[in-house]
């Protein structure tokens, strides 16, 4: 995995229930329902 020998990764905090997942999406990725409800 590229993601844990990168020397500067940013971290996002949601709660579990802003995450959005469809069918449609890569392995590993997510969006948001609220994009105000994250935070770096």
């Amino acid at each position: 995995m590229a993601g844990n020998k990168v020397n500067n990764v940013d971290v996002v905090y949601t709660p579990w229930h802003n995450l959005k997942k469809s069918a449609s999406m890569d392995v590993g990725q997510v969006g948001f329902y609220n994009s105000k409800w994250y935070a770096l």
